[in-house]
């Protein structure tokens, strides 16, 4: 989109700035889920199952994520680089007991361990591990908040999956015998060979009736939201629709329009510091991020598309010199289209200027527009759009459902696009923090 064309969407954004309203709403936190797939689950286990390993080692099986956070073996554990553990385990229990059968589901608790510097070990931290069991899928499942030891946790972070088991060895003292998966990366899986559970003496073998717990055939890690791809200086611009398509039509009424501009349009417009003095005359405003459908290309027929796959992302900054927007270099910046959630989303740098100037103070402005017809001669612009101003840094806003500004004629809440475009919520943050407090 040109200079020209970002002047004349910011010159309709005033006039539908003054029917805006907001409301604020509280954030959610990301959340990342692992999940072990394993060669059985059953619905029954056996606890104490051998008193004499119980004995030494307090539990039957046990599955442990550990997680390199920062990627760096000079942290966390010395011997591991591991800051963090994911653990599952069955009921720990202490001898004299004996082997008792057991409901699957209330014998297997979940708990996290942060490692401790002072301590030189694991300690227990108190953030909530959530535990899922399918038995048909036959897959084990933990998930927990990307916070507090998690908190630095990132598209780089290692982790390491591995299951244990305690047993005693015929010949030998008791012992622990286990299965170990390649590592990976948030939102990856790999399949694990069957039957290779390590250190298996008998009676330890793949006919064992505990064997399949531990024999792992896969695992895999994810995340509810997409994890920052600029570190620290990620900012997350949020678009909350009344609902999204993922496909999207384009060239939508070839012949009418002379040049038109992009016929789909999700702008971000920033006061960066909050003075109406600097930056546009018209409203202080220092900067606007992008994110639209290209123009559609002379004698074009109409079409549908993904709409993820047809946005681009610009960045453009107030030139006081120039007096219009200039576009400023920013290479490749995601963008999401979450059509469960109703959210476009994107991830832009904050160390590229005018994006390195934000603070606590700073203030954005969502826009939403699509091009339709016929449309209204006054004012004379054919774009229907939906504002929410003055939303503060680290916090989340809601907006009315069903409030498109200039929307009539060809435009209504009846017709299928309209949702796309009509502005219920926004949100400007880093992961999964008060972005205001980052500054203070």
């Amino acid at each position: 989109m040109t200079a020209m064309n970002i002047r004349s969407t910011f010159c309709f954004f005033l006039l539908a700035l003054a029917a805006c309203m907001l409301v604020p709403a509280a954030a959610q936190a990301n959340s990342l889920s692992v999940s072990f797939a394993l060669a059985n689950l059953p619905q029954t286990i056996t606890l104490c199952r051998v008193p004499t390993a119980i004995g030494v080692f307090g539990f039957d099986e046990r599955w442990q994520v550990a997680i390199d956070v920062d990627d760096n073996a000079a942290t966390g554990d010395p011997n591991t680089g591991i800051e963090v553990l994911l653990a599952a385990s069955t009921l720990p229990q202490s001898t004299p007991c004996a082997p008792t059968s057991a409901t699957t589901q209330q014998s297997i608790v979940a708990s996290m361990y942060a490692w401790d510097q002072a301590q030189q070990t694991f300690v227990q931290n108190s953030q909530v591990v959530n535990l899922s069991l399918d038995f048909t899928a036959k897959t084990l499942s933990m998930s927990t908040s990307v916070s507090g030891p998690l908190d630095a946790f990132s598209a780089l972070s290692r982790m390491y999956f591995f299951a244990q088991a305690s047993y005693l060895p015929s010949n030998g003292n008791p012992n622990l015998t286990y299965d170990v998966a390649e590592s990976i990366h948030v939102g990856a899986s790999v399949v694990d060979p069957p039957n290779d559970v390590q250190v298996c003496e008998s009676p330890c073998s793949s006919g064992a009736s505990w064997y399949p717990l531990i024999d792992l055939v896969g695992v895999s890690a994810t995340t509810t939201d997409a994890l920052p791809a600029f570190g620290e200086n990620t900012v997350y611009l949020e678009f909350q629709m009344a609902s999204l398509s993922e496909i999207v039509g384009l060239c939508l009424y070839p012949g009418q329009f002379a040049n038109p501009a992009s016929e789909w349009g999700w702008y971000a417009w920033s006061n960066v510091d909050n003075n109406l003095a600097t930056g546009d005359p018209s409203a202080g405003l220092d900067l606007v991020v992008s994110v639209s459908t290209q123009a559609p290309l002379p004698g074009c027929t109409p079409y549908s598309a993904n709409l993820e796959q047809s946005l681009s992302i610009e960045l453009y900054r107030y030139d006081s010199t120039l007096g219009d927007y200039v576009a400023v270099p920013i290479g490749t910046w995601p963008v999401t289209v979450d059509t469960s959630s109703g959210k476009i989303i994107v991830q832009a740098d904050r160390s590229i200027a005018p994006l390195s100037s934000l603070s606590a103070p700073s203030l954005f402005y969502m826009q939403t527009f699509r091009l339709y017809w016929p449309y209204p001669t006054q004012p004379d612009n054919p774009y229907a759009t939906d504002v929410l101003s003055g939303i503060s840094l680290g916090r989340t806003f809601v907006d009315a459902v069903g409030d498109v500004q200039n929307c009539s004629l060809g435009c209504s809440t009846s017709a299928s696009w309209y949702p796309m475009i009509d502005l219920v919520g926004a949100s400007v943050h880093l992961q999964d923090k008060i972005f205001r407090n980052e500054f203070e």
